[in-house]
Formats: structure tokens, sequence, C-alpha cells
């Protein structure tokens, strides 16, 4: 044996001892064990958004309404009563099926944990508050009417009314009418257009102003009955604040009354009726039957006979809460509607000065009857319950639908114009927020997110038979600071929510961009869009530091998309150094670099992406490089230098529990 070999083989030996020695001398928890690489779902996404389930169901029939979800209450109620909507975009804004129905998931900010459902639409619930749990939102209009949030019990009679007056039956304390025949379900869809149409176009004008037509010919306040037929008076909608009577007389057509002696047994049809919004006892479409009172057989008819007019009543906030009475002495003031002037005059001057100085502020006022030209037995009442200085004459204090259950059995009042249902620029969403970026990615640099910080509004138009797809979409995104010493662009790639599905591009039919100075990219190549992606791009400019306070607005014309593929804000991105190249991009945690995106860079310095893994932009600390503050209106960025976690303490414990606490750390 040689030398050489002689010392191979103790070399042998002494390993293959060592080795012995060393499994020997070893426990198994003293076994080196390679740490485990979390997975994708271990990492903080950074949303400050949650994606939350509504089902809505209005029980409607052939009747699309529109409906808005707002964070907190949009109905403003002042020292007058008089109700207004807030001007603050809702949360998200829809249209139902023609059923009433809706089904869809959105996205809201993650701090919201109850919901507010309104809806100005004839026949729905206008606000209702509804939680947020398990990430969904439900609601059902009949559940909820029958259920104990409205209070529809019958009580026992005992309820007091003025004397002379005479009623249909018995009413609760809250006066809910023993005699309703139940819900008129269906009152044409194109009739509750018109008449929502109707007032919407007022805003704040006064009726007979804008109207005149309704008020000029005396024929249009009565009906006057032709042919005998039956007559029911649904219910549609009020509102008022007050708490009003409203009811009816008839008398010979032929011999009208020429003074409020002359008006014998008027009839009290509802009790109350004011606002759902102040527990109204009557809902749109609870409808009670009308009768004739017979003097010569001194009973109630179920039918008018031919010759007979009925003229209107209201006794303006006469019913007492307290116990379920109609008050006497206002009833004693009651305004009687009739084709005569002298009841239906308007105020003259003199008379809305010595009003406005009266204790009551505001007298009942006359009111407009019309017709839908489609059923010409289906006729429109509204009143005006009073008139103030702040309290617009807008004849929506108590609406009704009547219906002539014989065609051609009265003479008809003057027509209601048709409207068209909603139209595709009425049903959006606009959605909001912040977007603010670091640009010293791959490595955190100073970590103050100050670098870029972009504002952007969003409008998504849908499609008006099926509000899931989007027809069109307006973003604005205005520059609000750049901190940065790099040149650095920004853009955004048409990407969905919690969706890795790449949008088509032939589904963008068009994209215009525009601003005040012209800037364009140099990277867009005088095209709408980016070339060279696999998803449509767009990129606005090249240089933040030109564009500090300028506005960009960007016009997409859709190709019937669903609208969790294209949720703004997309697919934000800043490209920094944009004078050295184009690859060097910055997105949101787990968003995916474009095609054009320099990916050498990832899991480099301070950077744990994974792009085999679809996992992006996330830094050591498992901190994110860019941010989208939801519906956040303003954003103190933290000053040159200072890191964001320092400038907001519970910045950082919002990240260590994944989004669950101190959701609104940016406010």
């Amino acid at each position: 044996m040689t030398i050489v070999k002689m010392a191979n083989q103790l070399t042998k030996i002494c390993i293959g001892l060592l080795l012995t020695v060393t499994v020997i001398g070893c426990s198994e928890k003293d076994l080196y064990v390679k740490p485990e690489v979390p997975d994708v779902e271990d990492y903080f996404n950074f949303t400050t958004t949650s994606d939350v389930t509504v089902s809505l169901n209005y029980g409607l029939n052939n009747y699309q309404v529109i409906f808005e979800i707002y964070d907190e209450n949009p109905v403003i109620t002042d020292a007058d009563g008089v109700t207004t909507i807030t001007e603050k975009e809702p949360l998200y804004r829809s249209i139902t099926a023609s059923d009433g129905t809706f089904s869809h998931e959105i996205t809201i900010p993650s701090s919201v944990t109850e919901v507010y459902l309104y809806s100005d639409y004839i026949g729905v619930l206008p606000c209702v508050k509804l939680p947020v749990n398990d990430s969904k939102v439900t609601f059902n209009q009949s559940e909820y009417l029958s259920g104990n949030n409205i209070t529809r019990a019958q009580t026992d009679g005992g309820r007091t009314y003025p004397d002379g007056y005479k009623t249909l039956g018995d009413w609760s304390k809250n006066g809910m009418p023993s005699y309703l025949k139940g819900r008129m379900n269906d009152i044409p869809a194109g009739f509750l257009y018109s008449i929502r149409k109707l007032f919407s176009d007022l805003d704040g004008t006064e009726f007979p102003d804008m109207y005149p037509q309704y008020f000029d010919n005396p024929g249009n306040i009565d009906i006057r009955v032709t042919k005998e037929t039956a007559i029911n008076l649904a219910f549609l909608g009020s509102g008022a604040f007050n708490n009003n009577v409203v009811g009816y007389y008839t008398y010979p057509t032929n011999n009208p009354p020429q003074s409020r002696d002359d008006i014998k047994n008027p009839i009290i049809a509802f009790p109350r009726i004011t606002s759902v919004l102040r527990s109204s006892p009557v809902f749109s479409g609870d409808y009670v039957s009308l009768k004739y009172w017979n003097e010569e057989t001194d009973s109630f008819e179920d039918k008018f006979p031919a010759g007979i007019s009925i003229g209107w009543l209201l006794i303006s906030d006469g019913f007492t809460n307290n116990e379920g009475d109609i008050i006497e002495n206002l009833a004693k003031t009651a305004t009687f509607y009739s084709t005569d002037n002298e009841f239906r005059r308007l105020p003259t001057d003199a008379d809305k000065m010595s009003f406005f100085n009266t204790v009551d502020k505001g007298l009942p006022r006359a009111l407009a009857l019309v017709h839908d030209p489609v059923t010409k037995h289906m006729i429109s009442l509204t009143f005006e319950d009073r008139m103030t200085v702040s309290h617009p004459n807008d004849y929506y204090d108590a609406a009704f639908y009547v219906q002539i259950v014989e065609e051609d059995a009265i003479e008809t009042p003057p027509v209601l114009p048709p409207v068209n249902p909603p139209s595709t620029y009425d049903v959006y969403v606009e959605y909001s927020g912040i977007l603010a970026f670091e640009d010293n990615w791959p490595t955190q640099g100073d970590y103050d997110m100050n670098d870029l910080v972009i504002k952007y509004k969003s409008r998504v138009y849908r499609n008006m038979t099926s509000p899931a797809y989007v027809s069109r979409i307006v973003d604005e995104f205005t520059v609000l600071n750049n901190g940065a010493t790099y040149i650095n662009g920004f853009g955004y790639q048409f990407y969905g929510a919690n969706t890795t599905t790449p949008l088509a591009d032939d589904r963008i039919n068009k994209i215009t961009i525009e601003n005040a100075e012209g800037i364009v990219s140099k990277f867009m190549q005088g095209q709408d869009r980016e070339p060279g992606q696999n998803t449509p791009t767009i990129i606005l400019f090249d240089n933040a530091k030109e564009v500090v306070g300028k506005t960009f607005t960007v016009t997409t014309e859709v190709n019937t998309v669903y609208d969790r593929l294209m949720q703004p804000p997309y697919n934000p991105f800043i490209i920094v150094k944009t004078n050295e190249g184009r690859g060097r991009e910055v997105h949101m945690v787990k968003y995916p670099p474009t095609a054009l995106a320099d990916m050498d860079l990832f899991g480099t310095k301070h950077d744990e992406s994974r792009p085999e893994d679809k996992l992006y932009y996330v830094s050591s600390d498992n901190f994110p490089f860019a941010l989208h503050l939801s519906k956040a209106a303003t954003f103190n960025w933290p000053e040159e230098g200072v890191r964001i976690d320092v400038t907001y303490p519970k910045y950082a414990d919002w990240a260590k529990s994944s989004g669950k606490t101190n959701t609104d750390w940016y406010k």
C-alpha cells in the first residue's frame, strides 16, 4: 500500500468516525431544519377596503329602482322638519332587476361596520340602516315591513275625530287604518317613473310656477264621476315632517259648494300621512277603498254614482301620536279643495306676509291632479301641506294614486308627461381615494411614502340591463405631492379586484386622455394605450415634478366588461427614473408588474417578492412600497425623511394585525 493510499484510507475512516460521533451525539431536535417559506396568503396586502356581498329584495313588479349605499345617514332634517339629502357621494350606487332584486359583491372601506340603504324612488323605503355581518349586507323589504322595524299592529277603537266628520273605520294609536285593503302592487312602472320625475324636476322650484297647466284649469282639482264606479286610494309617499290627515268629500257635480258651510259629511281616508323616516304607519302601495256617503239612506255605498264629484281635504299636522286622535281645533282650519277658485286659489302677497308672522308658520296649499296617458283611469293626487320661507312648495307632502276601477268613468284631468326609465347616466359608482408611493424600491429607503401622492376620483357607469357590467368609466387623477429627487412617471393597468384575470385589449373600445397642458407620455408612442402590454395600460406622465396640482381625466369606453375586472384604482404604479429607462415599476402589494417591467429587480435588497408565487412588492419587514387609502379625501403625508410608521403610530399595529385593527389609521 502506498503512502497516498494509506492517507486516503485514514481520511475515509476519520470522516466515518466523525459522522458516527455526530449522529450519536445529536438528538432529533438538534438537527437543522430549514425555515418554512411563508405562503403568499400569510402576507398582508395592505388594503384599506373589504369585499361585501349585497343582497336586496324590494319585491317590485316590472319596476327598476336606483339605490345608494352610504356609510352615514344621508338624510338631513333641519329644525323646521325639512329634510334634504347629503351631497356626499355614496359608497355604491346601482339599479335593481325588474323584480326589485339585486345581488352583487361590492368593495367598501374596511372601517365601515354598518351602512344606510337609500332610494328616492316611489314604492321603496327611503332609508334603512343595515349592519355589515360576515361580509354581507342583506335587506328584504316585505320582511322589514312585517317585522318590528315599522309598527303596523292594530288596536281597539276609541279614537276621537272632529264633529261633522265621518271615517271609513278605526285606526291604531299610530294612525294605521284597520280598513286597509292591502298593497297595490300593480301600479304601472311608467306612471311611478313619471311621478318621481315630476317632483325631482322641481328641486325647490314652486310647483305652480313650473307647471302652471296643472293649476290654470279649474277642472283639474276634483274627480268628476260620469259612470258608476268603485274608487281606490293608494298611498305613494310623503316628504312631510307633519302628521297630516287626508280625506275627501262629495257633492253633485252640477251644484258645487260655494262656501265651507256647503261641504257636508267630509270623510277621513288616511288619519296619518307622514314621511316613512318618521315611522309612517302606512307604506307606498297601501290602499283603501273609498266609500260614497248617501245622505238619503244615511249609509256608505261601495260605488260612486254618475253625476257626483269628489273633492279633497287635508288637515295639516292634525294627527296626535299621544292618543291617536285627530285634533279638533286643527280640523276647524282644514283646507278643502274644490273646483271653485275660492277653495284652491294661491295665496296673495298679503296672505303670505300675514301668514309668515303666525305661530303655525304655514297654511295648507292647493293640490295637483294629473293622470297617466297609458292607463287613463290611474291618477296622481298630490298635496302641499304648508308653505314657509325655508320650505319649498314641492307638493310631495302627501302623494296618492287614485284608481278608478271602471275605465272612462270620470272626466280626464291633465295628462302627466311620460318619462323613460332610468338611463345609463343615472347609474354610476364613484370611487375615490389617495395613492402614496415610495420610489426607493427595491430598497426601503427613508420610507416616508411621499415620493408621489395622487388623489383619484372615478365614475363607473353601469349597463342598465346587467348592472354588474360596465359601459363607461371617467377617471380623474390629481397629483398632490412629489417628494422625490428622481424623475418619476405614473400610470395604471386595468386590473380586477381580487383577480389575476387579464383584461383583453379588445374589451376597450376607446380611451381619451385630457389635461389642460396637453402633457403626454413618451411611452404611449402616440397611442391611446401603451404598446407592448398584455393588458390595457395607460401612462399619464413621465415627470411628476412638472405636474404637481394638475389633473388628468381619462374617459374609457368599454365593451360590456364585468365590473370586478375594472375596479378603480385598478393596478396603479410609478415608473422610477423615467429619464434612465422604463423597467423600474413600483406597485401595491401583490399587484403584478406590467409586461415591460424589469423582473431582475425582484428579490433583491429589501424586496421579498416571489414572482413564481405571484407575490410582489413586499419588503423584508412585511411593509409595502405603495398604499391605497380608500375614500380618503385628504392625507397628511410624512415630512421628507420621516418614516410613515413614525408619522402615523397606528400604522404598524394595523400592518401587524393584517388590517384587523386600526383600520382608520390614516384618518
